[in-house]
C-alpha cells in the first residue's frame, strides 16, 4: 500500500548474512518484494550500486518481484549488479518453482567468487571488454569477476583485442588466462 522500505529489509538481510559470512558458505540474500522502494533509500542507482558493493563483499542478492506493478528495472538491475538472479512471481505456484530452482542451483555450485585474469601477450592489448561481469584493470591485465559458477552453467566472455602489425607469419600468442 505504498509503504515498502525495500532498502531497510534488504540491508537487514545483508547484515544478517554479513554476520555469518564465510568463504565456505553460500552468502546469498533473497529479496522478495513488490519492487516499490517507497521509504528508506528510494533511488534506483544507489540501490543498484549498493548491490554491487555488497557483491564485492561476497554477498550475492537474488530478487523476486511480486505483483503486476513491481519495478522490474530496479530488481533486474540489483540482481545483475549483485551477481544474483531475478524472478517474476506471478502466482503462489511460481514462488515454489523459483525456490526449487534457486535451491537446486545453490546446491550445484562448482566454484565461488571465480576471478579470471587475462594477460595480453606482447604487442596485444585488450581494447574492449564486452560483458556485464565486474572487471578491473591492473597494469595491462584484466581481472574479471565471474561470480559463482554452477555445474550446469556455461560462462561466456568476449573481449576485443588490438593486435600490433606482425612482420612474420605464424602462430601468435594472444593472451594467457588464469
Amino acid at each position: 500500500g505504498g509503504c515498502t522500505n525495500l532498502s531497510g529489509g534488504w540491508l537487514m538481510g545483508c547484515d544478517h548474512v554479513q554476520s555469518q559470512l564465510s568463504e565456505d558458505r553460500l552468502n546469498r540474500v533473497l529479496l522478495l518484494t513488490d519492487g516499490q522502494a517507497n521509504f528508506g533509500v528510494t533511488d534506483s542507482p544507489i540501490l543498484t550500486n549498493t548491490a554491487r558493493d555488497k557483491a564485492a563483499q561476497g554477498i550475492i542478492t537474488t530478487t523476486l518481484g511480486f505483483g503486476n506493478y513491481f519495478n522490474e528495472d530496479l530488481l533486474i538491475g540489483m540482481a545483475s549488479a549483485a551477481g544474483g538472479n531475478f524472478y517474476f512471481i506471478q502466482s503462489p505456484d511460481d514462488a515454489s518453482d523459483v525456490f526449487r530452482i534457486e535451491l537446486e542451483s545453490l546446491m550445484s555450485v562448482a566454484a565461488q567468487n571465480l576471478t579470471l585474469t587475462l594477460q595480453p601477450a606482447a604487442g596485444v592489448t585488450i581494447a574492449q571488454f564486452l560483458n556485464n561481469y565486474r572487471a578491473q584493470t591492473s597494469g595491462n591485465e584484466l581481472q574479471v569477476n565471474l561470480g559463482d559458477v554452477y555445474t550446469s552453467e556455461a560462462k561466456q566472455m568476449a573481449v576485443e583485442l588490438a593486435i600490433a602489425p606482425q612482420a612474420t607469419l605464424g602462430d601468435l600468442p594472444l593472451l594467457s588466462a588464469s
